[in-house]
């Protein structure tokens, strides 16, 4: 099952789950089916819609990628390095994308 769906159709979560369950209820996110989108990244897709959106905040338990993405941290492994890249192309269409960490 898809995670996101999960969340969106879950009626009782606990945990983790259900913090993300409460911190993703603030926006209006209508939930679509990986298909539909086909691979793109919802940073991505809001990017390509032109909508209006100066703020992208970004939640994560991984600490360490936090630091890597500011620039605090070198990014070691090879494999990573394309996304980092990838990422900061993308917030350049944001005025602003902090990073949130959620612990575990």
């Amino acid at each position: 099952m898809d995670p996101v769906k999960y969340i969106f159709e879950k009626p009782a979560l606990t945990g983790r789950i259900a913090r993300w369950q409460v911190l993703l209820f603030e926006f209006d996110i209508i939930y679509v089916t990986q298909k539909a989108i086909k691979g793109s990244t919802l940073a991505n897709y809001l990017a390509q819609q032109h909508l209006n959106v100066k703020l992208f905040k970004v939640y994560t338990d991984l600490a360490l990628v936090i630091h890597q993405l500011k620039g605090e941290w070198e990014t070691r492994d090879h494999k990573l390095i394309p996304y980092q890249t990838y990422l900061k192309k993308l917030a350049e269409f944001f005025d602003e994308v902090p990073f949130h960490h959620v612990p575990r």
